[in-house]
């Protein structure tokens, strides 16, 4: 009776911490509401989309999405849906790492090592997929785990409609364990349909209603925009910056990925071929603005590397975290201990570095929890970007164009139209050359040159760009973005062609011959706020 009494208490204690860090440190960023906006779209019976003309996938996370819109139906607070839905994933999570562990020793020392992490608890929220993403992976490392394929394939069928780049972490273990399956001659079929029909739907859905079976954001951001050698350097950067400012994580990733490829069971090294496997993906793609980001799932899963089945190595493993947390106190501030006015103050950039930011401590200040909690006015009116969206409606523009549409977008509402000179909800835009004149630009985040006539275009609902050869490419973006006829054969035709590549050497042409920048802003200006209004939210 003591024993269980004691293994109670620590259950309690670790589910105490972890609440508290996650609300104290719970918040949402600019990205979030890129999301928000769309399901604004939804509900007001435009559609999933970005601007109310054309369809395009701005998400690159379909079952999160789906998720906050059902809670949209109901509820139309995303900010509030948003925090209550990561606070159920997070719950989710704990529980399955006790049902992994089955030790509360062991639990409450991997809760403590995740509040310990930026890269991993400055996601548990931000109104981003990461906490689905955490969720879904624990689900997955339990029935791995347990050897239980078939419910493993469902929930990585339901990680690859979360992210399709989660691939590269249960590529190994889903090998490992349809192999596993054939060798006791048990049958794989319900497994294959549960790991390929929710991913089969979706892309099919993608197809007919967007025309591509990727969202927009993978178009924009992995295009060869920039040479291999920059995006490597980036990437090289992303995993160094992370050094001083979020040391556990780094050295919990390698410590973690060295003891699990030593370790003698199978199903431990094919988790740690996954994270391996994912953080060079990482690497060559050039990393993420966001810090630590793209290293929040890596940290989870080096965390249950690191003591599943540890009884033996518990003091090592309790050591070596005491060591890496100390190291990461004393270098910048662990989540467990940022307090509830952090952040950077209005219209003062937070800490960066070659490009990469930690993104909660830059909105914390205007979107943590706790201000929700204190403010008698809506949430984002003192922030700069969601007034040039509030700015655009009042000088009645029926177009304007940014460079973070995000919260912009937001605040503008679902009648007006917002183009992203960056390309990430802008079909066209997103295939087009990058801006020569762009010098600091960030990893996936790259200005575009904007064709002579495209706002034009847009505003009056025709093709008025100049040049022949991207006019002929826009009437078969327009196609398949803006055609109400979605199972006409030209459309269905068309859809065939631009991803099997029919129209690459048009493309081609198009970034050969767009080498400097173009002068068409002027059909697409950006919003600029009144001083005296900058003044005032200087010192909200």
């Amino acid at each position: 009776m003591p024993y269980l009494r004691s293994q109670q208490l620590l259950y309690a204690v670790g589910l105490a911490i972890y609440c508290i860090v996650f609300f104290k440190n719970a918040w949402v960023g600019d990205d979030a509401y890129i999301l928000f906006r769309s399901i604004d779209q939804l509900l007001d019976g435009n559609g999933p989309r970005w601007n109310p003309h054309e369809r395009v996938q701005v998400f690159t996370c379909p079952l999160w999405y789906w998720l906050l819109a059902a809670m949209g139906s109901i509820y139309r607070n995303h900010y509030i849906n948003s925090i209550i839905l990561s606070a159920a994933c997070n719950l989710l999570l704990l529980w399955n790492l006790h049902k992994i562990f089955a030790n509360a020793r062991i639990w409450l020392l991997a809760v403590l090592m995740l509040t310990f992490s930026q890269a991993y608890f400055d996601f548990t929220s931000s109104g981003l997929e990461n906490p689905l993403v955490y969720c879904l992976l624990s689900f997955i490392a339990l029935f791995y785990l347990q050897e239980k394929l078939l419910y493993t394939a469902i929930a990585c069928g339901l990680l690859l409609i979360t992210r399709h780049d989660m691939l590269l972490f249960v590529f190994p273990l889903l090998v490992h364990s349809f192999l596993r399956s054939k060798q006791q001659h048990l049958s794989i079929t319900p497994a294959l349909l549960g790991l390929l029909l929710p991913l089969a739907t979706w892309t099919l859905f993608s197809l007919l209603y967007y025309g591509f079976p990727f969202p927009n954001t993978a178009y924009a951001k992995l295009g060869a925009l920039v040479p291999r050698e920059l995006l490597l350097q980036r990437g090289t950067n992303y995993f160094t910056t992370s050094i001083l400012r979020d040391f556990i994580s780094i050295a919990v990733l390698i410590v973690g990925i060295v003891a699990g490829f030593l370790n003698r069971n199978t199903a431990i090294r094919m988790i740690t071929l996954g994270i391996t496997l994912h953080l060079v993906y990482v690497w060559w793609i050039g990393g993420d603005f966001m810090r630590g980001r793209f290293f929040g799932w890596d940290y989870l899963l080096c965390v249950i590397v690191l003591l599943f089945s540890t009884i033996n190595r518990f003091n090592f493993v309790a050591a070596f975290f005491v060591l890496s947390a100390a190291i990461s106190w004393k270098l910048w501030e662990p989540p467990i201990i940022t307090p509830i006015h952090w952040g950077a103050e209005p219209f003062k950039m937070g800490d960066s570095s070659g490009g990469v930011t930690q993104e909660r401590y830059f909105f914390f200040w205007f979107t943590s929890f706790t201000k929700y909690l204190q403010r008698d006015t809506p949430l984002l009116l003192d922030f700069g970007w969601c007034q040039d969206g509030l700015e655009q409606r009042r000088q009645g523009l029926p177009i304007a164009a940014s460079h973070t549409v995000g919260m912009t977008g937001f605040c503008l509402g679902t009648d007006g139209i917002l183009i992203d000179m960056l390309g990430i909800t802008d079909p066209l835009l997103a295939r087009m050359p990058r801006n020569p004149l762009q010098q600091n630009w960030r990893p996936g985040h790259f200005l575009r040159q904007l064709p002579e006539g495209y706002c034009a275009s847009i505003k009056h609902g025709d093709n008025r760009i100049t040049d022949p050869t991207i006019s002929a490419y826009y009437d078969k973006i327009r196609l398949l973005s803006q055609s109400e006829e979605l199972f006409s054969f030209e459309r269905l035709q068309t859809i065939w062609q631009i991803n099997t590549g029919v129209f690459t050497e048009d493309l081609q042409r198009i970034h050969a011959n767009m080498t400097q920048p173009t002068a068409a802003q002027s059909d697409c200006p950006f919003v600029q706020l009144p001083p005296e209004l900058i003044e005032h939210l200087k010192h909200p």
